[in-house]
């Protein structure tokens, strides 16, 4: 058994309070230390977090960037389109108004259509008139011309000439006419030729020592539709005459020409006229036709061949192309 060697250890008491106060101060030393790494590494880790977080934030950041400009593009986009809508619907709105007008358009061309066709119907029919027609009048035409052939032989076997349509008569009422009875005569061949000849209207003179004219100077129609009125008129008015002594006939040829549209003259009386007369009734015919278009076709009534009367009347009639012929 060994023995223990003891040494005599001699502490003070300051020295055991600095020994105390040194190892207080190495724990100390110790424990800050130990906190030191601890809170360094705290504030590292710290720090770690706050860059992660940092590039967290960034990249949210970066994100929610990207978002707000894609949003910003979208409504963009979005604006884009409403633009492009009401562009679209501005469109379809004109083209429904060409569609409504491009219908009324077809509705009226469909009526103009129906028109046409009724139209064309209504051709075919007034075709097959003017055809009907056509045919009448190529007949009438030939009756027509055979009429008018009639109507120039009428006129040659009875001797007048002109266009006999609007024709003149002038009556000598001088005793030696009325009292022989070719007054009657001279008043029958009024209506038998106006009627035979188809004149159309006539103006009546009367002469003695006076002039009477008939219907105030106009060309009174005597036409189918006026003919029976138009006669009883005339004849009234022809029985009225009363006889004179004279033959005036220079006053009746300056009557004539007081008519307006007359192509012809029908004068009946037996010429029983002085020198002078005779001297201005030509230069009456001369001063008022001198071109001759008015043909006076003289009747010599009673002794019409006598020399006297007989020259006077052919010389009036050659002058104006008339004819000469007796009764």
């Amino acid at each position: 058994m060994k023995s223990r060697i003891s040494f005599p250890i001699t502490i003070s008491f300051s020295e055991i309070a600095l020994l105390g106060l040194f190892t207080f101060s190495v724990l100390l030393a110790i424990e800050y230390n130990s906190k030191k790494t601890v809170i360094e590494n705290s504030i590292d880790v710290d720090r770690e977090d706050s860059h992660g977080i940092q590039e967290k934030v960034s990249t949210d950041n970066s994100d929610e960037a990207k978002e707000k400009n894609g949003l910003e593009g979208k409504l963009l986009e979005n604006e884009e389109l409403k633009k492009q809508i009401k562009n679209l619907e501005k469109v379809v709105e004109e083209l429904n108004l060409e569609n409504e007008e491009l219908d009324n358009q077809i509705g009226k061309l469909e009526q103009d259509y129906a028109e046409l066709h009724t139209t064309n119907e209504d051709l075919h029919t007034e075709k097959g008139l003017l055809y009907n027609i056509i045919g009448n009048l190529e007949q009438e035409n030939k009756v027509q011309e055979y009429l008018d052939e009639e109507l120039m032989l009428r006129r040659k076997l009875i001797g007048l000439q002109g266009n006999l349509k609007n024709v003149v008569f002038v009556f000598d009422k001088s005793d030696s006419i009325r009292s022989s009875g070719r007054w009657d005569l001279a008043n029958s061949l009024l209506r038998k030729w106006t009627e035979t000849l188809q004149m159309e209207k006539c103006g009546i003179i009367v002469f003695g020592d006076t002039v009477d004219i008939f219907n105030n100077g106009n060309l009174y129609d005597i036409t189918s539709s006026k003919g029976e009125e138009a006669y009883k008129k005339i004849s009234k008015w022809l029985d009225n005459q009363l006889p004179e002594n004279g033959t005036n006939l220079q006053l009746a040829i300056e009557a004539v020409y007081t008519y307006e549209g007359l192509d012809s003259v029908i004068l009946f009386t037996d010429g029983r006229v002085g020198n002078t007369q005779r001297r201005h009734i030509f230069e009456t015919i001369e001063n008022n036709d001198k071109s001759k278009t008015i043909p006076i076709n003289v009747i010599g009534i009673g002794n019409y061949f006598a020399k006297v009367p007989s020259k006077l009347l052919m010389e009036l009639a050659k002058r104006t192309n008339g004819s000469y012929r007796g009764y």
